[in-house]
């Protein structure tokens, strides 16, 4: 296998659920490899059977807090793969995972049963 077959860089994090007005952010800097420009972003749920209730929308950003990002609030459906040609360096990934509060009703830690695994993956 070729070094182009293989990720730069894979990393998984846990998004926990917050309420629709709350727009808690999870961030996540990143100090990516030059050459990098292919972003893979996908999603499943942390407790199978909560599923894929809502949007998941992500920023990403450069870190410089003046820049303007190179994607905002998209919505992570399913596995998307994204060229990005300026991705390197510092990097913000924001991601938002919203629930309606009646989602929540009757739910023991809705944020941690509705969190969402969200894997990128740099080349």
């Amino acid at each position: 296998m070729t070094k182009d077959q293989f990720p730069s860089l894979k990393i998984s994090l846990v998004v926990p659920a917050s309420m629709s007005d709350d727009h808690a952010r999870t961030d996540l800097c990143v100090y990516l490899p030059e050459q990098s420009t292919k972003l893979t972003v996908a999603r499943h749920p942390l407790v199978p059977e909560a599923g894929l209730l809502g949007p998941l929308w992500m920023t990403i950003a450069p870190y410089v807090s003046t820049a303007h990002p190179y994607i905002e609030r998209m919505n992570v459906i399913g596995a998307v793969g994204l060229s990005i040609p300026q991705l390197s360096h510092e990097t913000l990934f924001s991601f938002e995972n919203s629930i309606y509060p009646r989602q929540a009703q009757g739910i023991a830690q809705a944020y941690k049963y509705f969190a969402q695994v969200v894997t990128l993956e740099v080349s």
